[in-house]
């Protein structure tokens, strides 16, 4: 009698452990979704205070993701985006007439709360991110008064989906960027170029995606 319950908890424990092995591997996530600024960007040296702050309008957003599962619990994820908006006044929300590139890099470590194996899963995301902006006159073409940067700072988040199939799965997304921006601008009244205050950023991307795990997971 007791052989038997130990044979027939073994056998109950091998669709876990054969999960747990689906879960350490590697998947892609293409995604698309809604880059939402959060704060005002820039003040141009000159400009007036509240009246002629700019902000990045609210965007659309496209990327993809790529996870590594280095246990069921623990990965480590890479991430890149792009979007393409203009700058608004962030007071009236009309245009100012400088359309923004934003490009977006990030490395994180994931904790699942839920694996990719169960019909519903569910991760916590953390790590380093790097958001670009490139600018360019609306009316000109390429070139702006106002230089790209490259800005350094952190990124979490939280993803969830449902499993489709066996195979693909639908992931949805919910991040934010938090970082220090600042930018040279040109003189108003002469030549040159002058820095602007640094601002603290909170850029908050809302993404939904087509989740193709291999070798594994």
């Amino acid at each position: 009698m007791r052989r038997f319950a130990v044979a027939a908890l073994a056998v109950a424990l091998l669709p876990s452990k054969a999960a747990a092995q689906r879960a350490t591997g590697i998947s892609l996530t293409p995604y698309l979704g809604i880059h939402i600024p959060a704060r005002t960007l820039l003040l141009r040296p000159g400009a007036t205070p509240n009246l002629s702050e700019e902000k990045v309008s609210v965007t659309p957003t496209i990327g993809a993701r790529l996870t590594f599962g280095l246990s069921p619990v623990v990965g480590l994820e890479g991430d890149l985006g792009y979007s393409s908006g203009n700058l608004v006044l962030s007071r009236v929300g009309t245009a100012s007439g400088t359309d923004v590139k934003i490009l977006t890099a990030s490395g994180r470590l994931i904790v699942r709360l839920k694996p990719p194996t169960e019909p519903f899963y569910l991760t916590l995301t953390g790590g380093v991110g790097a958001v670009r902006h490139e600018f360019d006159d609306a009316q000109q073409g390429p070139g702006s008064d106002v230089d790209p940067r490259t800005s350094i700072g952190g990124v979490v988040g939280v993803h969830g989906g449902f499993r489709l199939g066996r195979v693909v799965g639908l992931s949805l997304g919910l991040e934010s960027y938090l970082y220090s921006a600042r930018f040279d601008v040109a003189n108003l009244t002469g030549p040159g170029k002058t820095a602007t205050d640094s601002r603290m950023q909170n850029d908050i991307r809302v993404l939904i995606g087509l989740r193709f795990p291999f070798l594994g997971m």
